[in-house]
């Protein structure tokens, strides 16, 4: 649990590069997901401030962090995460009995000397545990192709230059610490380019495009995200970055596609952004943290595709 209505001030304005992700969970500031929660209510976003909404972590998450190791931090990628052999339980019973499961392996057996072991959830042994970042031997090679496929667009040499990954943001805003982390900010001092954010998303086959992209930027929310990333840059450096995402498909073909965020996405998640700090912010000093609903005169019933026609116009 993140205590952020005590910790805070501990906070240090600025950009850090060394930062684990786990150090800058525990940062006790309002990132993009809390101010998605915000848009809920005031309610919603302290509980996700304190740690009591769950988040998870799922198998789409692990290959996510796996994939931005590898293309941001090549260099953390073998010793961060791990690649899981097929499973190496054996059958019991059934036609199968005697033969090796081979299964994609989620739970890791080590022992003194010897090499690791995996184990699939029907062979699970005791002593085994789910890791906390790791990809199994097939998703590696998804992620391998999907950084090929990174270097050999037009995008892969922009991110060769100049600049830093996973990059943590921490900034005040009145009585509001704020922050975020960047995949990665191309930026030199000593030039006259003006700095650019890049975000990678892993996308399903056929979904590296436009359309498919605006619609989860909405669903999403990765409007204020973006929003967000700049306004924190801004404050730090004194300039606004450009920001871009970059949409990867986790399968063959691979296929990429680069779109910068224009400045009316941006305006309207930034807005989107101070409306809920402001709300966040008065609700800290009253110490009044609303629901989404606090009223008591709300009626209704069925939805109205579930209502009868009660009127319908005469025949001309």
């Amino acid at each position: 649990m993140i205590d952020f209505e005590n910790g805070a001030d501990e906070l240090v304005s600025g950009l850090y590069q060394r930062l684990t992700f786990a150090e800058y969970a525990n940062m006790p500031a309002v990132n993009n997901g809390a101010i998605g929660y915000g848009m809920l209510s005031m309610r919603h976003m302290r509980a996700y401030l304190r740690g009591e909404i769950s988040t998870g972590d799922s198998t789409a998450r692990k290959f996510g962090r796996a994939a931005h190791t590898r293309i941001f931090e090549p260099e953390k990628y073998s010793a961060q995460v791990l690649v899981a052999s097929p499973c190496v339980g054996i059958y019991r019973s059934g036609k199968n009995k005697g033969a090796q499961c081979s299964k994609a392996g989620k739970y890791r057996l080590s022992a003194p000397n010897e090499d690791a072991e995996w184990f699939c959830g029907q062979h699970k042994q005791a002593g085994s545990e789910e890791p906390e970042n790791y990809v199994t031997a097939e998703e590696a090679g998804h992620i391998e192709q999907m950084a090929e496929s990174l270097k050999r667009h037009e995008v892969g040499k922009d991110l060769l230059l100049s600049g830093m990954s996973e990059v943590s943001i921490i900034w005040k805003h009145k009585n509001i610490w704020c922050k975020g982390r960047v995949d990665r900010l191309v930026h030199n001092q000593n030039s006259s380019r003006s700095p650019v954010i890049y975000d990678l998303k892993k996308c399903q086959v056929g979904k590296a495009n436009q359309t498919d992209a605006e619609r989860s930027i909405l669903n999403y929310g990765w409007h204020r995200q973006a929003a967000m990333y700049r306004w924190g840059l801004s404050e730090i450096l004194g300039v606004s970055p450009a920001f871009a995402w970059i949409f990867v498909e986790d399968s063959p073909p691979y296929d990429v596609y680069v779109m910068r965020c224009d400045e009316e996405t941006l305006k309207l998640g930034h807005s989107e952004i101070q409306s809920v700090l402001n709300k966040w912010s008065e609700a800290v000093i009253t110490d009044k943290y609303p629901g989404r609903y606090e009223s008591v005169h709300n009626t209704g019933g069925l939805p109205e595709y579930a209502r009868p026609i009660t009127s319908m116009k005469s025949p001309s």
